[in-house]
């Protein structure tokens, strides 16, 4: 069986009301300490730590954000935020760069904080990109994931861990021409 390129979806995800969300949590079943949206415009309308109410752990996470407790000590909780989020993505595509992991770490924010679920219209990039970039697996029968850095260095876009949602627009911006 062989791969039959499909469309690229960018355009006429793009087309639509849209927004750019990133997080950071603290680890890959935690909590969300980081949150950013950017608008369909590339301008950041939300970049906020997050109050986590329990030591953050020092590990992969931490270590790849570098997010403290002291740091986000006097940042908003998650329940004060949850109505500003639900009003900057209602009725609008949320892309994401990988939607599995942000609808688990949504979930689990939310289960951890008794605060209702966010049930967000995801859009996942980094499906996209495989799909634009084209490296199929036979095995899997399915396109491999491409990481966020690879994805920005091979499309001349500055990597820049603290402003993910601003590379989430301009990586679909790149590859909407694709």
């Amino acid at each position: 069986m062989t791969n039959t390129p499909t469309p690229n979806p960018l355009p006429e995800v793009l087309s639509q009301d849209h927004v750019f969300l990133a997080v950071e949590s603290t680890d890959l079943n935690g909590r969300i300490i980081k949150i950013q949206i950017a608008d369909n415009n590339g301008n950041l309308i939300l970049d906020t730590l997050i109050h986590p109410r329990w030591k953050i752990k020092k590990g992969n996470a931490q270590l790849k954000h570098h997010i403290t407790d002291e740091m986000a000590s006097s940042a908003p909780r998650w329940k004060d935020l949850l109505p500003t989020i639900a009003n900057l993505t209602q009725g609008k595509k949320v892309i994401v760069y990988n939607a599995k992991f942000m609808n688990a770490v949504f979930y689990t924010t939310s289960l951890k904080y008794h605060t209702p679920y966010l049930n967000l219209d995801l859009f996942c990039l980094m499906e996209a990109t495989a799909q634009i970039i084209g490296v199929w697996s036979e095995y899997r029968q399915a396109y491999i994931p491409v990481k966020l850095f690879d994805a920005c260095f091979d499309n001349n876009i500055k990597y820049n861990d603290h402003k993910k949602a601003l590379m989430l627009y301009e990586l679909a911006n790149v590859l909407k021409t694709k």
